[in-house]
């Protein structure tokens, strides 16, 4: 009985290791797009025209219209707007508000496969 518990368990220290050393793959996605967003104006600006309409459609959820050269209406994605009212929650120093109940589920991948809060490109 040890030695097929000693076998079990050197079976699955190896298996750990293994896993250890595996590269998460949405590590490394996170990793890239937290870089991206860093620095999202430059890379607007180096991208090809494809790329430049995926971005502003992850943060634009409808056309953008413009009267006399000017933005007269926009509406921002549903990322982006809890991106917007969380910022504004952490820099009310002195009033302490709560964050809606729903920013988490807001984040939860899409079903029909459209642009969430991460860029795929």
């Amino acid at each position: 009985m040890k030695e097929k518990v000693e076998k079990d368990l050197s079976g699955l220290e190896l298996k750990l290791k293994d896993l250890k050393q595996d590269k998460s793959p949405y590590k490394e996605y996170i990793n890239q797009t937290v870089t991206m967003l860093e620095n999202l104006v430059s890379y607007y600006r180096k991208s090809d025209g494809k790329s430049k309409k995926k971005i502003l459609s992850c943060i634009f959820s409808k056309k953008i219209v413009l009267e006399k050269s000017r933005v007269a209406t926009y509406e921002f994605t549903k990322p982006i707007n809890v991106l917007l009212n969380a910022s504004k929650v952490l820099k009310s120093s002195g009033i302490k508000k709560e964050v809606e109940n729903d920013l988490l589920s807001c984040m939860a991948p899409l079903l029909d496969g459209s642009c969430n809060f991460m860029f795929q490109f």
